[in-house]
């Protein structure tokens, strides 16, 4: 069995008794800027990075072949918000993780039962960049109840506020 594409679970492989094929392969790079209204003179575009890398691709899921397309929209449906690397030919390529984007169902040929035969399906990855926050994980748990009225009726000065106020002596 030679795989010649795998992202996490999903295989593309060319075997004796499963066909699915790796068509129209494509990724690239772009620019990310932003531009501003500036009437200083000063120039409106900045170059603010890289837009997250994009790959997409195209293949045919056939019963001939040795898979059952129907199955293949469900198992598809399942792996939105999963993230894995992109493997060609035995090496990772692009990003370390890329992350479903849309996988689109097209030229659905059905037998006159309407059972699904064959159909291709356009597969489209993002690369994945996890969210970060600049809030301490231990400060957000410690400040749980800010903004509520719990927070506001159990508001207090802290001890060194306490201490401070001591020391400051009194006219």
């Amino acid at each position: 069995m030679a795989v010649t594409v795998q992202w996490g679970p999903k295989s593309f492989v060319v075997s004796p008794g499963q066909v699915v094929p790796v068509r129209d392969l494509t990724t690239g790079y772009s620019r990310k800027s932003e531009t501003n209204n500036d009437t200083s003179g000063q120039p409106t575009t900045n170059t603010t990075g890289l837009e997250l890398q994009r790959v997409k691709f195209s293949t045919t899921y056939m019963i001939a072949a040795g898979v059952d397309p129907i199955t293949e929209i469900a198992d598809w449906k399942s792996h939105f918000w999963k993230q894995y690397p992109l493997i060609l030919n035995g090496q990772q390529f692009g990003p370390d993780l890329m992350e479903l984007v849309s996988v689109d169902f097209s030229n659905l040929k059905l037998d006159n039962n309407g059972r699904i035969l064959s159909m291709d399906a356009a597969i489209s990855f993002e690369e994945f960049v996890p969210q970060t926050t600049s809030v301490d994980q231990k400060k957000g748990q410690q400040q749980s109840d800010v903004g509520t009225a719990e927070g506001a009726m159990s508001a207090a000065p802290s001890t060194a506020e306490k201490a401070a106020k001591k020391e400051i002596p009194a006219r």
